[in-house]
């Protein structure tokens, strides 16, 4: 018998089907992740086999048990080419010990003979992955490593010391699902009992061995469902009498919910807990600055694990994608804050006028601030005369107001106006402007997208909203919210364009917030990111006269101009599209389930 166990149940395996099985897992764990297994009793020299995206490297695995492992790489070889596969890289994996010649050898003789790659797994390099990396198969390949040599624990091998066991009660399940998946991102080997698999087994029993043989840091959350528990009290308590090999590193409390410290014991009460209850995003960095700094093991930060989370990796490509956000950036603000000044204060009934006209701040009942000096449009505009004006990158403060919310509210009370100006409808009831019919022409806004085609979107429309009672029309309208952000201090200013849908009956009476709910989702359930960026795309060129800059303002020195094409970025990973569902098929079905098939919502593109 070998000394080590993994060797030893690697020498002795005899049922190859097995073997098949855990070999396609190492190499979905070892760099192949959309590896495709072939294998059975006609495999044609191929046991798996992975293309590579986008590259489209093709590469073909084939294993084996046989001493012979030269003659058998031999074999497979031939019969890749004698069946005509296509393949740039061949891996081979074998239960035999490979000497360096030995493999040095093997690879030239692959190379010159077929002008393939060759990769070589053999006895000791299985042994190095299935002890460090790959532990976690162990436990899932029962009938090749024998559960007497590995004892498992709640799903979960029982060495070596490198797991983070997360300890809690019923009531704290959604702050330890979140913990679980937050430090998983983070590469390390989380257990909990409300995400293994423990159904049939004692969890208490799993816990202990757990944590006496595989933890090295040891998180009990703390509530009073968790001081309650008589369990979890008995294994914070074991904890502290554990000595020796049976000792984990690390014992970190998690405050969950306040509770009574009295009905905690002495030893834990003297162990500095990292607080949750009153914000997760503090806990969470104090916790992993604790866990850096006692160098807990890690299985390896995944960096496409966010992403891999809601897609299949098979589906996730290592090549750059464009992001476009709907982030419109300002590239000029005005650098004086101008003050207006009238002799009678302005009755509120006359402010409505002067904000849908002009863009300010009301300083008090006779003075005003803004960019840009009213228009002489009414007899109260005419009545404001200019008091001075001044920088306000010189002063922290204006009037008493800080004067980076005064620059940041004055920028959206000007886009406010400017699309007064252009046409659209003030709604006193919502607050908001939206696109009135006949606004622009037939109703359409035509619009360049990124990859410089033409199309156009529809700015208002009715729809029918079916009802077994009875159907209904209703009219919608596009009404775009754009409201200034970020730091004018640091000239990083931006303008966040958001669109909404505004509902009404046929006679263009506003609907009650319920029906006007269900009504945007029939509307807008096929609607996907695409569609909501033409949208923005189309406003915000609308409001441009030459398709680049958004100005406002009457000279040079109270100009406002904002870039009409949204800020975008360039990824490292990207999706394969062509694997995913048809976009076409799904914005089919969408508008069958009860969208009027007679109107369209976005044209197809204008050729040039």
């Amino acid at each position: 018998m070998g000394a080590d166990a993994i060797v030893y149940c690697l020498e002795k395996l005899t049922d190859y089907d097995q073997f098949e099985r855990l070999c396609h897992d190492l190499m979905a764990l070892h760099g192949y992740p959309a590896v495709e297994p072939l294998g059975g009793r006609n495999d044609k020299g191929r046991d798996a086999i992975h293309i590579s995206k986008p590259s489209g490297e093709v590469t073909i695995f084939a294993y084996s048990v046989r001493e012979d492992w030269k003659k058998k790489l031999s074999e497979d070889a031939e019969k890749i080419r004698t069946h005509e596969h296509a393949c740039d890289r061949l891996v081979f994996l074998s239960t035999s010990s490979l000497s360096a010649h030995e493999r040095d050898s093997a690879i030239e003789s692959i190379k010159a003979k077929y002008g393939w790659k060759l990769e070589l797994y053999g006895l000791e390099r299985l042994r190095t992955m299935l002890a460090t990396t790959c532990a976690q198969l162990i436990a899932h390949h029962p009938q090749i490593f024998t559960p007497p040599f590995f004892p498992v624990a709640g799903d979960a091998p029982l060495s070596p010391r490198d797991m983070i066991i997360l300890d809690h009660s019923d009531e704290d399940k959604v702050l330890a699902k979140w913990l679980v998946g937050r430090l998983t991102l983070e590469g390390y080997d989380v257990w909990s009992q409300s995400t293994a698999a423990t159904a049939g087994l004692r969890v208490d029993n799993a816990l202990e061995d757990l944590i006496a043989n595989r933890a090295f840091a040891y998180l009990p959350m703390l509530s009073p469902g968790a001081i309650a528990n008589p369990d979890m009290n008995a294994r914070r308590a074991t904890i502290h009498t554990l000595k020796g090999s049976a000792r984990c590193e690390l014992m970190i409390p998690i405050v969950a919910s306040s509770f009574n410290g009295q009905g905690l014991d002495s030893k834990t009460r003297e162990i500095r807990a990292i607080p949750f209850q009153k914000s997760w995003g503090d806990g969470i960095k104090e916790l992993l600055k604790s866990l850096v700094e006692a160098r807990c093991p890690r299985t390896g930060p995944l960096p496409n694990f966010a992403i891999s989370a809601f897609l299949p990796e098979s589906r996730i490509v290592e090549s750059s994608e464009r992001i476009i956000s709907n982030r419109l950036r300002v590239t000029r603000i005005p650098a004086a804050l101008q003050m207006f000044r009238c002799d009678t204060p302005i009755d509120y009934r006359d402010i409505g006028e002067l904000a849908s006209k002009w863009a300010f701040r009301r300083i008090s009942p006779t003075s005003f601030v803004s960019f840009q000096p009213p228009p002489a449009t009414s007899p109260r505009m005419r009545s404001l005369k200019w008091a001075g004006a001044k920088s306000w990158m010189d002063f922290a403060n204006f009037e008493g107001i800080p004067c980076d919310h005064l620059v940041l509210e004055l920028i959206t009370k000007s886009i406010r106006v400017h699309l007064a100006k252009k046409g659209l409808l003030y709604c006193p009831m919502k607050h908001h402007l939206f696109f009135p019919e006949g606004l622009p022409k037939s109703n359409r806004l035509y619009f360049k997208k990124p990859d410089g085609a033409k199309s156009f979107i529809n700015t208002t429309g009715i729809r029918t909203f079916w009802r077994p009672t009875g159907s209904s029309k209703y009219r919608y309208s596009l009404a775009p919210y754009l409201r200034a952000s970020g730091d004018p201090c640091t000239n990083s200013v931006y303008i966040l364009a958001r669109i909404y849908i505004r509902i009404t009956d046929e006679n263009n009476g506003l609907l009650t917030d319920n029906s006007a709910k269900t009504r945007r989702k029939d509307l807008c359930r096929g609607w996907w990111n695409d569609d909501w960026l033409s949208r923005v795309l189309a406003i915000a060129q609308f409001l441009s006269e030459d398709g680049i800059s958004i100005c406002m303002g009457h000279t040079e020195s109270d100009l406002l101009k904002i870039n009409c094409n949204p800020d975008e970025w360039s990824t490292c990973l990207g999706i394969d599209e062509a694997s995913l569902f048809s976009p076409d098929k799904i914005r089919e079905e969408a508008m069958i389930l009860g969208a009027d098939p007679d109107e369209s919502l976005e044209g197809d593109d204008i050729s040039e």
